[in-house]
């Protein structure tokens, strides 16, 4: 007999209780939790009612899982695409008749034969970071310099070891141009690899700005640059820091005997740094690589960006003999445009420009240019059957399903072309769905029958693909040596500075439902106090060393969350970024069961004096013995909070170091009186912590061995 599935471990009875459990928190006034209760009869058969829907949900096959995983807006995850950074190193030659090497979106690349884009457009600026400091806005504060550290291959604080509001970190460059300059900051992520992962850019450690010096006047004014791109989240981890250089550029010597150079700055204006920033080497020209190759894609065309000639100048990689199409969107189809409203002009570099005539006013209108490369065929044409589930098999495998748009030509009398969804599967499509179902591993795409997905009139050509791009996933990962522009740039040589990592493959259906029960609340276990401390030690973003949750002892008092960070050494008090991140965790994970304060530690100073008889062969220090007591009071594993200090525990801890022939003398004290025990010993409260505060020891030699 096959095993029946459980979606839901719940039965009558802990839903009728745990519904009883709930009346206090929604309804107070009632008192009469009886059966007899016409309201506890109406919960009862709600939780019968819902008792019952379990077990016909439990029937599911693959088509009802599909349908519930939409209804409960569960999808499997696209293809990640791994990426790398590399170095641009330019020869002077290369730059004899212009000031910067404009690179584009999607520039090719070919790692090991594997194959890549440029995952931005960059500008390779000749220039050389000379010279590194970190100090303050006015140089009150000792400048230390950092490029020793880095040519030494050693970490550096470009914050110091306590980051301030008003620190910098400056940089001298022997020779900029106006344009984007592109830096690669290798940072420790996490010095001891204790942050929970995270995605940075939504937590506000910290805040700046970069700034630029303007010696042209009696003083040094520091210009604000335009940030183009920040991937490290103001120095919280590794990544390309892109900034926009505009007008005039000087060079001036910034400290006494340094050489003309021209310098810029970070400048710290807000800070909740939970550990002070690590930086192990910064690297001008550094770009990012994805491992991709694209067919097809679409630019939209923003009229913002025009020049006074009406052109189109798009910043993407267009091979040479590539397919385009300019169109306009009229209603809800874009048409496309005739040749005669446009002129083009194409370069081998990968450039293009597209003039608009001025007969034509398209400036009302919203346009896009679709491009399908010639390695690739161009754009893909297919014929349609109009045979119920039509299958059509494109030239591409391992498509990146997050990357592909299709449109198919509906009505065989017009040119008509309508935007089609890809979809994993069509059992939720219904007769008018324009929906058609991608397997991206193989390439394939089927139409429905016109009850679940609408299937279109027979046309020789009525299917195409005007966006999709194709990864080898997680087989792209890896180091890589030998990389080479597909296009030859003459004096540019590119060298990998990290491996290429991040790649993952198409998740299965059966993959996200796994995932999504894992993220799942169990009721039963809402409530303890194990579950609360688990989901808030594992807080995105967060370094958390322990969790201490006592809940309100009445109903409507509230609660309290302590919570003790990795880096209190440093930071005793809970940064006020830890607060809202983790009641913000509190309403996502639906811990909601009571009101709660979130808050840090209480630290109860504790004073241990100890008289020691040691063997007088042995050389044992007070440093030794010291650390074992530290050891003992704040320990480096297990829990911190509400912990009891025995006198007798902490002497057989130190008469069990070689030397130690007996401790005849130990006291463990606090001047809090509440910790205080009729034996002794010290008992912490349940949101307070030990810190040892001072140690009074005295080493007495047994003359009698």
């Amino acid at each position: 007999m096959l095993k029946q599935k459980r979606l839901d471990d719940q039965n009558f009875i802990e839903i009728a209780n745990r519904s009883r459990r709930l009346i206090q928190k929604y309804a107070p006034d009632w008192t009469n939790e009886n059966a007899s209760d016409p309201g506890i009869a109406i919960l009862e058969m709600l939780a019968w009612l819902k008792d019952s829907m379990q077990y016909y949900m439990d029937q599911s096959h693959l088509i009802s899982t599909s349908a519930y995983m939409d209804l409960l807006g569960i999808h499997p995850r696209s293809a990640v695409p791994a990426e790398m950074i590399v170095r641009a190193i330019a020869g002077k030659s290369a730059f004899e008749d212009r000031s910067t090497l404009k690179l584009p979106v999607r520039y090719p690349f070919t790692a090991d034969e594997t194959p890549f884009e440029l995952a931005d457009a960059y500008e390779i600026q000749n220039t050389s970071l000379r010279a590194i400091y970190s100090s303050n806005m006015d140089f009150s504060r000792k400048a230390v310099d950092l490029s020793s550290a880095f040519d030494n291959k050693a970490k550096a604080y470009p914050f110091s070891q306590t980051p301030y509001i008003g620190a910098c970190l400056y940089l001298g460059f022997d020779n900029l141009d106006s344009g984007r300059l592109s830096m690669y900051f290798n940072m420790e992520d996490d010095p001891e690899g204790f942050r929970n992962p995270c995605d940075l850019s939504n937590i506000p450690f910290a805040k700046g700005v970069w700034e630029i010096a303007d010696p042209s006047g009696e003083e040094v004014v520091w210009r604000p640059l335009k940030l183009h791109s920040d991937e490290t989240h103001n120095f919280m981890e590794d990544g390309i820091v892109t900034l926009r250089l505009d007008g005039p550029i000087h060079t001036f010597g910034l400290l006494k005997g340094e050489l003309a150079l021209v310098w810029l700055r970070f400048r710290i204006t807000h800070t909740s740094y939970d550990r002070a920033p690590v930086c192990k080497n910064i690297v001008p020209n550094g770009i990012r690589l994805k491992q991709l190759k694209t067919h097809a894609y679409t630019l939209p065309v923003s009229f913002s960006d025009l020049t006074d000639e009406n052109e189109i100048v798009p910043e993407h990689f267009i091979e040479d003999g590539a397919q385009i199409l300019l169109q306009s969107l009229e209603g809800e189809i874009y048409r496309t445009l005739k040749d005669s409203d446009y002129s083009m002009i194409q370069n081998n570099d990968g450039s293009v420009r597209i003039r608009l005539l001025e007969t034509n006013d398209f400036t009302d209108r919203r346009m896009r240019l679709v491009i399908g490369q010639s390695s690739a065929g161009g754009i893909n044409i297919h014929p349609v059957r109009g045979l119920p589930f039509d299958t059509i098999e494109s030239a591409f495998d391992h498509l990146v399903f997050s990357t592909v748009e299709v449109e198919v030509n509906e009505d065989y009398q017009t040119d008509i072309w309508h935007s089609w969804k890809p979809v994993r599967h069509l059992w939720a499509s219904t007769a008018s769905s324009r929906h058609i179902c991608l397997n991206p591993e193989a390439g394939t795409f089927e139409f429905g029958n016109n009850e679940i997905g609408a299937l279109p009139d027979p046309k020789e050509q009525g299917f195409r693909i005007i966006s999709a791009s194709s990864s080898r996933n997680e087989f792209g990962n890896g180091h890589y040596t030998k990389i080479l522009p597909s296009v030859t740039q003459e004096q540019v040589r590119f060298e990998a500075l990290t491996r290429a990592r991040g790649g993952k493959r198409e998740e299965t259906p059966a993959e996200a439902i796994d995932r999504f029960k894992a993220s799942l609340m169990v009721p039963e276990i809402l409530n303890s106090r194990e579950h609360i401390e688990r989901v808030i030690k594992a807080t995105p973003g967060l370094a958390i060393r322990d969790v201490s949750v006592l809940p309100g002892e009445q109903a409507g008092k509230k609660g309290r969350i302590v919570v003790l960070s990795k880096t209190f050494e440093k930071q005793p008090q809970l940064p006020a970024v830890y607060q809202k991140l983790i009641e913000t965790r509190i309403e996502e994970a639906r811990l909601m069961t009571e009101s709660w304060t979130v808050s840090g530690p209480e630290y109860i100073e504790i004073t241990v004096k100890a008289e020691i008889i040691k063997d007088p062969a042995v050389d044992l220090s007070r440093k030794v013995i010291e650390n074992a007591v530290r050891e003992f009071i704040e320990p480096a594993y297990g829990k911190r909070f509400g912990r009891r200090y025995a006198s007798s525990r902490l002497m057989r801890k130190i008469e069990k170091l070689s030397g130690v022939i007996r401790v005849s003398r130990l006291n463990i004290q606090t001047k809090n009186g509440i910790c205080k025990k009729s034996d002794g010993d010290i008992q912490l409260p349940k949101t307070a912590i030990g810190k040892l505060t001072a140690f009074d020891l005295q080493i007495l030699n047994n003359q009698g061995w």
